[in-house]
């Protein structure tokens, strides 16, 4: 979402200059890979978490019956990808289902990502699901925080942790105290984003306590900006260094 006002090979450089260290990003499927890679290693960035492809399109297939031998295959794209990448961690979606598809997508949810979860394991990347809130993807399978933190536990033993983005758990309302107790066991990625419309951060009371709360409790994996710039991106960073000051507290 970020330097999208530059070509997609150019925004390593600024994110570099911005002073980030590591990137997410969906592949382009116009970029070849190496170039991608060469990117990385020329401006000293990790690749943190990548995106299944085609997730953009259709919010993924992991929870979809009927269309499992297409999720493999997309999987194994991602998966090659993210391993050319050195990638740390793959984000699988799960798609749409409707209420009445539920038991049927849980159990195809529940074989698809055993399987995931091993194979990435093998490569040395781990697989993270996100609840998505239902006033921005509405049906989108993971339904909540909570949702999430019950696959977690289930698939634990099977390479498949959180990804916790403060925006969703904020749409669903959810109190600080109880997101930071319940999720953070299970939370190997953190993303950020403004409330109500996925704008800048805002370093407020309340985003710099749970931030905070979660580091005192043990968090230490990296924390990604992922939001619409109102902007340029370049003009709306000044939360990054408030950020940095309240962490460094």
């Amino acid at each position: 979402m970020l330097f999208r006002e530059h070509a997609f090979l150019d925004r390593f450089q600024s994110a570099r200059r911005a002073g980030f260290s590591g990137v997410e990003f969906l592949y382009q499927e116009e970029i070849c890979l190496p170039s991608i890679r060469r990117a990385l290693q020329e401006y000293g960035l990790k690749h943190v978490l990548a995106n299944m492809q085609g997730s953009q399109d259709d919010k993924g297939l992991a929870a979809v019956a009927g269309r499992e031998l297409e999720f493999r295959e997309r999987f194994d794209r991602s998966l090659a990808a993210a391993c050319q990448t050195q990638a740390q961690m793959l984000h699988v979606t799960a798609g749409v289902v409707q209420h009445h598809d539920m038991p049927e997508a849980r159990e195809v949810f529940h074989r698809n990502m055993e399987w995931a979860g091993k194979v990435a394991a093998k490569a040395g990347i781990v697989i993270v699901i996100e609840a998505i809130n239902q006033i921005d993807v509405p049906g989108y399978f993971l339904r909540s925080v909570e949702d999430a933190i019950g696959w977690c536990s289930l698939l634990h033993t099977h390479n498949v942790a959180l990804l916790l983005d403060l925006y969703h758990a904020g749409r669903q309302r959810l109190p600080a105290q109880a997101l930071i107790e319940n999720a953070l066991p299970w939370t190997r990625h953190l993303q950020i984003a403004g409330l109500p419309n996925r704008n800048e951060p805002t370093m407020d009371k309340t985003t710099i306590a749970t931030l905070q709360e979660l580091v005192r409790g043990g968090y230490r994996g990296w924390l990604g900006a992922e939001y619409h710039p109102q902007g340029s991106t370049e003009d709306g960073l000044g939360w990054l260094s408030e950020l940095r000051t309240a962490l460094d507290h």
